[in-house]
């Protein structure tokens, strides 16, 4: 459910689909001028691709460059690619 209304976020500040109420009768436009705002739609899509595991979160573990002070025996002993 979460997905498909970030999908419908996305259409909306993209200008894909016209913004529609729903009445009685079913639905119908709103009137007014549609606005291409991207940073909502990249948002969006960032949001949707962390909820489908699309990205991966990166930390750097110690301080500054340890790795790079470390001898080849340290880092393989971390587990670290030399």
């Amino acid at each position: 459910m979460r997905g498909e209304k970030l999908l419908e976020n996305v259409e909306r500040a993209m200008q894909a689909e016209p913004v529609r109420r729903k009445t009685g009768d079913g639905e119908e436009e709103v009137p007014g001028e549609f606005v291409y705002n991207g940073s909502v739609a990249n948002k969006a899509l960032e949001l949707l691709g962390k909820e489908l595991g699309i990205f991966i979160d990166r930390k750097e573990v110690g301080g500054p460059n340890e790795l790079a002070r470390m001898s080849d025996e340290e880092r393989r002993a971390r587990g670290a690619r030399a």
